[in-house]
């Protein structure tokens, strides 16, 4: 089990890692540092050990220290197994909806979470959902980040 918990953080690290940024518009009205990212710009890349789900990390890297800004795109119909995160997670709700339950019991009790709902998650909560729709969530946080499988 601990095996498999390392390789999906390897495999979700290589990838993020490997991936195409999106491109930082630089003008006179985005001076500096800044990034704007329109939404023709999200580049988006198969989720790793989640087929049919796409992600777009749109600031930082996963696998490293520092602050992170993703999108995930889930199908409808999708179930996400128990899973926690080594850290705290930000994240709202931008298109479609899911049922979010807590615990190890992907069963249990779960909550519609509809367009603009926001959920913080302590680190190592473990969490699941469903996806009726296709659903489109931003999450952010502090990495490094993962997703771990609970058993």
């Amino acid at each position: 089990m601990a095996l498999g918990r390392v390789l999906v953080a390897l495999v979700l690290s290589a990838i993020v890692v490997g991936a195409a940024r999106v491109a930082a518009t630089q003008t006179p009205t985005h001076p500096g540092a800044v990034i704007v990212v329109k939404p023709g710009q999200v580049k988006w890349q198969d989720y790793p050990g989640r087929p049919g789900v796409m992600m777009a990390v749109l600031e930082g890297d996963l696998s490293k220290p520092g602050p992170f800004l993703m999108r995930v795109k889930f199908p409808a119909g999708f179930k996400l197994a128990p899973h926690t995160h080594p850290s705290l997670e930000h994240t709202t709700i931008l298109s479609g909806g899911m049922l979010l339950g807590y615990g190890k019991d992907p069963a249990g009790p779960a909550e519609m979470m509809t367009v603009g709902t926001v959920i913080i998650t302590p680190a190592n909560t473990p969490h699941f959902a469903t996806t009726p729709t296709e659903t489109i969530v931003q999450t952010h946080g502090v990495g490094p980040w993962s997703s771990n499988p609970v058993k």
